[in-house]
């Protein structure tokens, strides 16, 4: 396990079933925030931050093609 200075990012990581299940939790609030519909919406890597709670940073496909970062802050 990689020792993590508090409030600082992790190294990318690959993805895993935990992140892609965050990733499923949010993706309707991103569609409706960016008024776009996503077919795909896969977790590729991400990044972690320590602090009051667990900030995600993280890398998802969002089509064949596209990729975008969704920040989500303050998981517990």
């Amino acid at each position: 396990m990689d020792a993590i200075k508090c409030g600082g990012f992790s190294k990318v990581k690959d993805a895993d079933e935990e992140i892609q299940t965050i990733c499923d939790e949010v993706k309707c609030q991103v569609e409706e925030k960016r008024n776009e519909a996503y077919a795909v919406f896969k977790a590729v890597q991400y990044k972690s931050q320590v602090v009051q709670g667990i900030n995600y940073d993280i890398k998802v496909i969002k089509s064949v093609t596209s990729y975008m970062t969704v920040i989500i802050n303050g998981r517990k």
